[in-house]
């Protein structure tokens, strides 16, 4: 304090009044003040959380720099981008993120993991649907590689299920069979990540729930907070299933609902001209009769073996196609899909 006013009596002598000494104080201290958060559908979820006084996340960023965000975007859709005006090293050889993962909402209730109405929504909004869960508000979870997964990877999970940044060096060296990433590389990942976070329009909030937070002080209320996160999972889960045997008995399944997984599913990577597999499908009856055949005599590769083990990478042929946990094709998605091939086949 002392200190304080020997600064306003230096400025007093050189002509200065300490008025206006103290009239610039307070109006720095007035910007440095947090402005309360106005809601609306686009708000932040995390920067809501935050003005609860929910402890921002370790791979948090507060300022975003276009750039790095452009960047990131590329090596997500692309697997490279330009850095210094030159073409950076593909993360993998064989994949992108975008083959086995989203970028935009999947599910239409966040609260649920449910593949059947996700194929309802993944239908209506004319999106992929795959393997691995989306992009979209992975940043808002607070852990990655859930369930079984620790039954394929092992060890390797453990620094990736409870960091992001390991999640994501794990997904580029091992699920994409491709190279560790630099720090450069992941903050740009992460920098795009955060434009594709939840926002508050993204939760089924009822008109009473948006009340309560409107009209909450934005000050540290673990009750909001809780009532916010319960309106989305933190986590993805992960089930893993044996295959069905016994692909001879009676068909059961909808082939209505199997034409839209064949299309949305099996052809996104597999469709004419796609690069992450060596074993192009079409909409023929050749490629009918071929998963038919397949069903039926050789379960190595029948429509439940692949679709519940999926493929591991091997000498000289590292791709490779990923498995599908229960939360991602449910076990009657598995019969419509064999009823649809069936039925097209003929």
């Amino acid at each position: 304090m002392k200190e304080f006013y020997k600064t306003v009596l230096k400025y007093k002598r050189n002509g200065i009044y300490a008025l206006v000494f103290l009239v610039v104080i307070a109006a720095s201290s007035a910007f440095t003040t947090i402005v309360p958060l106005e809601w609306n559908a686009s708000t932040s979820v995390a920067k809501l959380l935050e003005a609860f006084g929910n402890k921002p996340q370790a791979h948090y960023i507060a300022n975003l720099e276009d750039e790095k965000v452009k960047m990131g975007e590329d090596l997500v859709r692309k697997g490279r981008t330009i850095r210094n005006g030159k073409k950076t090293k593909f993360i993998s050889k064989f994949y992108k993120c975008t083959d086995c993962h989203n970028t935009v909402k999947e599910d239409p209730d966040l609260r649920y993991s449910n593949p059947e109405t996700r194929l309802d929504y993944a239908v209506e909004q004319g999106i992929p649907f795959l393997q691995g869960t989306t992009l979209y508000g992975t940043v808002n979870r607070e852990t990655w590689y859930n369930g079984d997964y620790k039954k394929k990877y092992g060890d390797l999970v453990v620094p990736a299920r409870h960091s992001l940044r390991g999640a994501i060096q794990l997904c580029a060296e091992v699920c994409s069979q491709g190279r560790r990433i630099d720090v450069w590389e992941e903050e740009a990942i992460l920098s795009y990540l955060w434009t594709i976070d939840l926002k508050l329009g993204d939760l089924k909030l009822s008109q009473a729930d948006l009340q309560t937070l409107k009209t909450a002080k934005q000050e540290k209320n673990d009750s909001i907070v809780a009532l916010v996160k319960s309106h989305y999972l933190s986590y993805s889960p992960a089930t893993f299933l044996e295959p069905k045997q016994n692909a001879n008995r009676a068909i059961t399944g909808d082939p209505e609902v199997g034409a839209h997984i064949y299309t949305s599913s099996c052809l996104n990577c597999h469709g004419p001209g796609k690069a992450a597999t060596y074993l192009e499908l079409g909409k023929d009856k050749p490629s009918y009769k071929f998963l038919k055949r397949k069903t039926e005599r050789d379960k190595a590769f029948s429509l439940y073996t692949i679709t519940r083990k999926g493929t591991h990478p091997i000498p000289g042929h590292k791709p490779y196609m990923p498995h599908y946990t229960k939360e991602r094709l449910s076990e009657k998605q598995v019969e419509d899909l064999r009823a649809f091939i069936y039925e097209a086949s003929n």
